[in-house]
């Protein structure tokens, strides 16, 4: 059973998704300054503990690994937090299960500690000890804002704090045995926090508009290479700028025009980030920036430095 510890810093958002390949999580940051970010990742077996924290807000998306379900508490609150369109504030939990997309609104310094546990242990010991079915865990597709109680909330984030702790060089979980009995441990918490309800995500329009707002993005995605305006993205998912409009205001506390220029600044600077990216007047164009300096400003902005200095950094 492999036991694996990390510790981190990132100073770029798409650095610091790509610290849990295994979601196949995508951030882009939305709020300006220098980016610092910290994870903490333990794995074992299958089963993830993760701790994240960042110093700007991030509109995050990905989706959790066929065959397991996680949960996030919510230890410190960032301003605006949502996950699937609903508000989140500190000791708040939320949950994701099967290849459904989620859709997360991080504000700036939320800390957050998540655990990724197999199905089959959860089924296993729902069998062993008689418990009702869990909320997520054995319905495919399912995210959302747990109703779970405080005692239960607080539980889970004490094991996971221990579970952190126990992973020092050369401590006690290394050992295979030990690991193992820490994994039972967490699906058990995760168990224990699955009770009979998951709060709906406001209602059918709540669901429509994150609805919405997973269509025009994977819309995004698929065109990575195509400059895209408002109306395009509702010709494509077939719905009234309004509509968008809501949607994207509700669910990612952002204007669609807004998120379309954040994305562009985050795509700008992945390219800036790469070797032989050419210059800041070519990667500009690439994406739809026509007036360099105001592209210059906008960049820095948001991620406290020229494009120019990102494209010597990377060099």
């Amino acid at each position: 059973m492999p036991f694996v510890y990390q510790h981190s810093r990132s100073s770029d958002a798409s650095q610091h998704a790509s610290s849990v390949q295994e979601w196949n999580q995508r951030y882009e940051q939305v709020s300006g300054g220098h980016f610092c970010g910290r994870f903490e990742r333990l794995q074992l077996g299958r089963t993830l503990v993760l701790r994240e924290t960042a110093n700007r807000t991030l509109v995050q998306s990905g989706h959790v690994c066929t065959g397991m379900v996680a949960i996030g508490v919510v230890r410190r609150a960032g301003e605006g937090g949502r996950f699937c369109g609903t508000e989140l504030g500190r000791g708040s939990m939320f949950g994701a299960a099967g290849d459904s997309e989620f859709q997360f609104f991080a504000g700036a310094d939320m800390e957050l500690d998540a655990v990724s546990v197999p199905l089959a242990d959860l089924e296993m010991l729902r069998t062993t000890m008689d418990e009702p079915e869990p909320a997520l865990g054995l319905r495919p597709a399912r995210h959302g804002v747990l109703e779970a109680g405080s005692a239960s909330a607080a539980a889970l984030g004490v094991m996971l704090d221990h579970a952190l702790a126990a992973a020092a060089p050369a401590g006690a979980t290394a050992h295979p045995h030990a690991a193992r009995m820490l994994e039972l441990a967490l699906a058990d918490a995760v168990l224990q926090c699955q009770g009979p309800a998951v709060k709906a995500h406001g209602g059918r329009g709540a669901f429509n508009k994150q609805r919405i707002v997973a269509a025009a993005r994977a819309y995004m995605e698929q065109h990575p290479d195509a400059v895209l305006a408002v109306p395009d993205l509702c010709k494509a998912i077939g719905a009234s700028r309004r509509a968008l409009q809501y949607a994207f205001e509700e669910v990612l506390q952002v204007s669609p025009v807004t998120y379309l220029r954040l994305m562009r600044l985050n795509r700008a600077r992945a390219d800036l980030l790469q070797p032989h990216a050419g210059s800041v007047g070519d990667v500009a164009a690439r994406w739809g920036f026509w007036h360099l300096s105001r592209f210059a400003a906008e960049y820095k902005a948001l991620f406290g430095e020229l494009p120019s200095a990102t494209l010597q950094r990377a060099g």
